[in-house]
């Protein structure tokens, strides 16, 4: 089967996309999720629940 220039381009732009979601946004929530119920006690991202989301920059 041969692919046309499109269907390449959304093929890269859908994995891009869900390669953002899994592991960007998610491990980013995975990782406050599992501060807050103290799993990550002994790690230093054990403050991360109470850590602001966004800060800026001075």
């Amino acid at each position: 089967m041969h692919y046309t220039a499109g269907m390449k381009l959304f093929h890269v732009a859908a994995m891009s996309v869900s390669g953002l979601l899994i592991a960007g946004i998610c491990s980013f929530f995975l990782t406050r999720m599992l501060a807050n119920t103290g799993a990550l006690a002994s790690l230093p991202s054990r403050r991360a629940h109470r850590e602001p989301v966004f800060t800026r920059s001075r």
